[in-house]
């Protein structure tokens, strides 16, 4: 395998693995081109040590951002991987998504006390098949790191509690992947709640399991500063304040994230206007869990409509707030294929539509489709009737939008 580096520049193979006896360990090697950019080969199943010999006055190594930029190299390429085993009746159903830098994940819904069998593996069970390394070594223990290999030794895990479990494989090195189980709930059997001045630092504010590792809670809060903290009943199994004691680490700023760690150290949060808002707790990478608040009624003051070839792309049907963060319009349509946008009048404010990353941008009935702010039209195809379009926050930079036949 080659790894282009840019600024990468004199490197070469240590002078102690150049004399290996072993001619697979001196076939890795270093080239650089006329730019100064190298590339590292290294021979499957390698461990190859690289050096910048140095002379007189100490030398520049590898600059810390010379990957900066690179693109994420998908470690299996558009090869789908799946959970494959007896909770899923060794079928393709539990199918990996890939989440960047080397790491897929999948979740699924486990029983207590049953003792499941399984791989990591590809369609063919050739392409990618991945068991346990060690024939003696098959058991996976929740929350502890096991490194896979190539073999026909099937992995075994047996969940402690009924529950949704989220598998992580790290395939940063796609010939030694590193799986790890967990309960896809971050917090599982312990309440998390907001405590601070908003009320008497109490637990009357439970955060609410919303699934996907994420925790939400809507409350009331008049316009003022208020200090605050995420924790459990104990302030020591959960207790989440702000990075540092310093004021900028410590406020909270609606519509933006907010960094947490176990720390002594309160979070501010200051509002404008007296309103209900929306605390969303993402706890995806739960040593690093990241907190938003948001305003309920995420368009504010701005009348927002559907726009599109069902009106003439104008503003006559507008999206009325209904609560609980929801905005809703009843359309007649024609049948057929019709694009549209959720937009304001000035089609600046608010320009919502297929965002740039989505595969496409079809509207499926009955289906949320999460929006971006983006030029592309949203494209639905329908038969004639009467139809809710429903838009939902609580982010009004990725809202939710779900068409209902009336």
């Amino acid at each position: 395998k080659t790894l282009s580096v840019n600024t990468a520049s004199g490197f070469m193979l240590h002078p102690v693995q150049q004399s290996s006896y072993d001619s697979t360990v001196r076939g890795a090697y270093f080239t650089e081109d006329q730019a100064g950019n190298g590339s590292f080969t290294v021979p499957a199943l390698t461990i190859a040590v690289f050096v910048k010999p140095q002379a007189g006055a100490q030398g520049y190594g590898l600059a810390s951002y010379a990957t900066a930029g690179a693109p994420d190299v998908v470690p299996y390429g558009d090869t789908p991987v799946y959970l494959r085993g007896s909770m899923n009746g060794w079928g393709t159903d539990g199918d990996f998504s890939y989440q960047g830098n080397g790491i897929y994940t999948v979740t699924a819904q486990l029983t207590a006390g049953n003792q499941y069998e399984f791989k990591f593996a590809s369609e063919d069970w050739a392409t990618v098949n991945f068991g346990a390394a060690n024939a003696s070594e098959t058991t996976v223990t929740e929350s502890v790191p096991v490194a896979l290999g190539t073999t026909n030794n099937n992995l075994f895990f047996t969940p402690a509690i009924d529950a949704t479990y989220l598998f992580t494989v790290d395939a940063s090195d796609p010939q030694a992947p590193v799986l790890t189980i967990e309960n896809e709930e971050p917090y599982a059997g312990t309440e998390v709640y907001l405590r601070g001045g908003f009320n008497g630092w109490g637990t009357d504010t439970p955060l609410l399991y919303q699934g996907g590792r994420q925790y939400q809670v809507a409350m009331s809060l008049a316009a003022g500063s208020y200090e605050f903290k995420v924790a459990s009943e104990d302030w020591a199994t959960v207790n989440l304040g702000a990075i540092s004691g310093a004021d900028d680490d410590k406020q909270v700023v609606p519509g933006e994230p907010a960094y947490l760690a176990a720390t002594n150290d309160n979070l501010v949060l200051t509002i404008e206007e007296d309103g209900d808002y929306v605390f969303v707790l993402d706890a995806t990478d739960k040593a690093e869990p990241v907190l938003k608040v948001f305003n309920e009624q995420f368009f504010g003051n701005t009348p927002v409509y559907l726009r599109g070839g069902m009106n003439g792309w104008g503003t006559d049907d507008e999206l009325i707030y209904q609560g609980a963060g929801v905005y809703a319009v009843d359309i007649t349509l024609g049948g057929g294929a019709t694009e549209f946008k959720v937009a304001s009048e000035d089609w600046a404010t608010v320009n919502l539509g297929n965002p740039d990353d989505a595969l496409t941008n079809t509207v499926e009935e009955g289906v949320g489709k999460v929006l971006g702010s983006s030029n592309n039209n949203l494209m639905i195809e329908l038969a004639a009737g009467t139809y809710e379009f429903r838009v939902t926050g609580p982010d009004a930079s990725q809202p939710i939008l779900t068409v209902i036949a009336k």
